[in-house]
């Protein structure tokens, strides 16, 4: 695993210059979270969409909800959510698991209950690896209002 960001606060997002790849069947996201359960936050992604859709991983908090995307050809999506919210305002471990069969869950490390098919391999996407915020449609969406630490994938 590779740290990426060491705390991120506000509305402040950050890419990353030379991102890790991501393809195969099996990967990890963790990290530190701490957001308010009142809208969508993205922690880290690799999901463009628009012209030409490029997706790979995304991983967001969703009004409380931990919520982890993958892809296995940049347009055919993969989805599991949490059933156990995310603490409000209180830093939380959360941990995105694929090992190229189940999705996974966890929180402050705990297997949340829900699960959800994986694809057998990741779309390798040539887009980098955006922290607290997601491309989709020419703009910026689900900017950060929180704070993330240690992020690793």
């Amino acid at each position: 695993m590779r740290c990426l960001l060491s705390t991120v606060t506000g509305h402040t997002t950050s890419s990353m210059p030379s991102s890790p790849r991501t393809s195969g069947s099996t990967t990890t996201i963790s990290g530190w979270v701490a957001v308010k359960p009142d809208s969508r936050y993205c922690i880290a992604s690799r999901w463009l969409y628009g012209k030409t859709a490029n997706r790979s991983f995304e991983l967001d908090v969703d009004h409380g909800l931990l919520q982890f995307g993958l892809s296995s050809d940049g347009i055919k999506q993969f989805w599991v959510k949490s059933s156990t919210p995310v603490l409000t305002n209180s830093w939380t471990h959360m941990a995105a698991v694929s090992d190229g069969s189940t999705m996974r869950l966890y929180i402050d490390g705990k297997l949340d209950k829900s699960t959800a098919p994986a694809p057998s391999t990741i779309h390798e996407s040539g887009t980098k690896i955006q922290l607290g915020q997601w491309y989709t449609s020419g703009s910026w969406l689900y900017l950060l209002k929180g704070r993330l630490d240690e992020i690793k994938i």
